[in-house]
């Protein structure tokens, strides 16, 4: 398991500092079991980073549900989108 300091390590992006992943013609979801209380620690980290997106998904903070299960359901919910 990485740590959070091994996951952003600066190589894993590019010269410019964006992801190897391309935007093209997609909208960008990213999803995590994050409470809402850290939305603006998440937004920062990932500006640093240079991840770009178009919603980013959080949990509700009273939501104690476990992170796989949080996650689970948010994807079965945009799959019926």
């Amino acid at each position: 398991t990485l740590n959070h300091s091994q996951y952003y390590k600066r190589e894993n992006y590019l010269e410019d500092g964006t992801s190897s992943i391309e935007r093209l013609d997609y909208v960008t979801i990213l999803l995590t079991a994050r409470n809402e209380h850290n939305r603006e620690a998440t937004e920062d980290k990932l500006a640093d980073v240079g991840i770009g997106y178009d919603y980013l998904l959080m949990r509700a903070d009273d939501d104690l549900r476990e992170p796989p299960e949080v996650k689970r359901d948010y994807l079965i919910k945009l799959m019926e989108l």
